[in-house]
């Protein structure tokens, strides 16, 4: 199984999603973090290049749905400020 998955959010999930934590990269242009648990984002606006480990970087926009596995370290190059709605699986 592949450590992260992106695909579009569906209208349902951009809905449900309204209730989930909030996260804002803010002016940051990088950002690092060890997922210890599994974790699904919604991203609201902004745009990010994710690099976990081996894994060919991917890309991530607004209104992405990704699904980052737990055990994955990752680096965050922000091209444009980020701000998702977050969860715990």
């Amino acid at each position: 199984m592949s450590s992260i998955t992106v695909r579009p959010a569906t209208p349902q999930e951009q809905s449900s999603c309204a209730d989930w934590d909030l996260w804002d990269t803010g002016t940051a242009a990088h950002y690092e973090h060890v997922y210890d648990r599994g974790v699904q984002f919604i991203v609201q606006q902004g745009e990010a290049e994710i690099h976990l480990g081996e894994h060919t970087p991917v890309t991530v926009r607004t209104g992405d749905c990704v699904t980052i596995e737990p055990g994955a370290t990752g680096r965050w190059d922000i091209h444009a400020p980020v701000v998702n709605r977050w969860r715990y699986r």
